[in-house]
Formats: C-alpha cells, structure tokens, sequence
C-alpha cells in the first residue's frame, strides 16, 4: 500500500519551479543501499536523495538517511520508507519542502595580485575531513561534527575559518549528502551548507 507524503518544489536558478513526489512505501519491495549517513532533518534526507542521479528509495528513521538506488535485494519497509519519483507531480500532497538546485559548476580564478601575499597563518582554522564507508563512497565533515561513525578516516585539510586581508577569499559549502565541496560564493543560496572555511586559490 502507498500514501502520498510530500510533494518537493525545487528552487531552479532560472526562477521558475520544478516539483516532483516522494511516495510513502509499506511492505515488501527490491533495491539496494548506497550508501546512509547521519542528517538532521528529513528535508536534508530527502535533498541528499535529489542529489543521487540514481537514488530510487530513501528512508529517514532516528537521524539516519538510507539512501537507495535499484536493485535485487528484498526488504521490508518499516513505514518511514519514500519512494522519489523524480519526474512526478502530485498537488494535492498535504505536506511540501523545497530546496535548492545544484548550481551548475564555476571555475575558480586564481588569485594574480603582484606582490602581494596573505597576512601570515590564519587565527582561527577549520579542519575538513574525508571519510569512506565499505562502498568506498567519499563524504565531507568538519572535525567536530559526528555524522560519519564506523567510517574510515581519510585526508584532513585545514582551511581558514575566517577570510583574511590580501587575499581572495573562496568559502567553502557543501550539500546534504556531503558527497562534495564546493568552493566560491555562487555556491551561498538554498540547498548548499556553509563549512565555516575560506580557501585562498592562487598560481
């Protein structure tokens, strides 16, 4: 049995609005985990599966996102599991979320100032971590947010938590499924999640 639950409006930056439906799922159905994480908010759950090409089903229960994709594993839906149907509109969903849409990918420039150079180390810094998990998936996460327990531990990279003077400031986001960093203030609208970091590109 399904019950309709959410109908999603997609913030578009062309100013015009995309929707589409996530569908409640009971009982018995096939798929196949990708990959799950720790998130809020089940908006946030439900944008970390907008943003998987493949994503099919997505479950939030106790914090936990599951991101699903199609598959041949049988399983059984607890009642919190939604199906996403990417290309579907229901409006007489009673309940709505709306988040951004990626933007689409901008190119960096590098800082050319003549004889000019950043003013020493940064007072305050931000460490970004990567982790994996047995799928070999890669997510972002700052050193003091515990959202990715039982993975293993990749590269750290210390940015600037604030900007600095003689320098060209790139701050730093990600998006739900902190699947990737975007850097460049494009990127500060709906649907993107500031990291409290500055890169400082140069040649």
């Amino acid at each position: 049995m399904r019950a309709i639950t959410f109908l999603v409006f997609l913030l578009m930056q062309i100013r015009r609005t995309k929707s589409c439906s996530f569908i409640r799922v009971d009982g018995e159905f096939e798929a196949a985990e990708k990959f799950r994480i720790a998130v809020e908010s089940e908006e946030l759950c439900l944008a970390a599966c907008f943003d998987e090409a493949d994503c099919t089903f997505v479950e939030y229960s106790e914090r936990t996102c599951t991101v699903l994709i199609d598959g041949n594993n049988s399983m059984m839906s607890n009642g919190s599991l939604l199906k996403f149907e990417r290309d579907v509109s229901i409006p007489e969903c009673a309940t709505s979320v709306k988040f951004g849409s990626p933007v689409e990918f901008q190119q960096i420039r590098a800082d050319k100032t003549e004889n000019v150079t950043c003013s020493g180390l940064p007072s305050a810094t931000t460490v970004i971590s990567t982790f994996y998990d047995a799928n070999r998936y890669r997510f972002f996460a700052k050193e003091n947010e515990n959202v990715f327990s039982g993975m293993k531990a990749g590269i750290r990279m210390t940015f600037a938590k604030d900007p600095q003077q003689h320098c060209a400031s790139v701050p730093v986001f990600t998006r739900a499924g902190r699947r990737r960093l975007f850097f460049g203030s494009v990127y500060n609208r709906t649907g993107y999640i500031f990291m409290d970091a500055y890169a400082f590109p140069s040649e």
